[in-house]
């Protein structure tokens, strides 16, 4: 079923609305759903390593200086997002096992819903990240030590 016709049938957001939240193209192939859902898997999984580092940082210089910026109120709210992502990630793994087309449209509608509310809270944590570079609570470079 072409996007289109999935489109009227299933209430799908505008084709260049859905194709701007799994930041790629629609491909007018066979199998049209499930090249979207593996787009937005891929979409999914780079915000959720984004997080993990957040969440569960480890030696990475850029990790350690970016976690310090958000205090422990922020990381469960931060973790509540995260929570979000993987149930958009695994869902879209289990319908596309089953392959069945209407399945795969109707969990498109579920990404794209969801997706205009995390968008908000992801840009909130990047701008909090990116403003861990050039603030004051920056680590001093004598902090930062070789530990192995």
């Amino acid at each position: 079923m072409n996007y289109q016709t999935a489109q009227k049938k299933h209430a799908l957001p505008p084709l260049e609305e859905l194709e701007k939240a799994i930041d790629g193209k629609y491909e007018d192939d066979a199998h049209p759903s499930s090249a979207l859902i593996k787009k937005s898997i891929e979409r999914i999984d780079i915000f959720c390593k984004l997080i993990d580092g957040i969440l569960h940082p480890d030696t990475n210089l850029a990790t350690l200086q970016e976690t310090e910026c958000f205090t422990q109120e922020e990381k469960d709210a931060i973790f509540t997002v995260y929570k979000k992502l993987m149930f958009l990630k695994r869902r879209a793994m289990a319908v596309s096992l089953e392959m069945s087309e209407d399945e795969q449209w109707e969990y498109l509608v579920l990404f794209y819903r969801e997706w205009q509310s995390l968008k908000q809270e992801l840009k909130s944590m990047l701008d909090a990240m990116s403003n861990a570079w050039h603030t004051n609570n920056t680590r001093k470079k004598d902090d930062v030590q070789y530990f192995g």
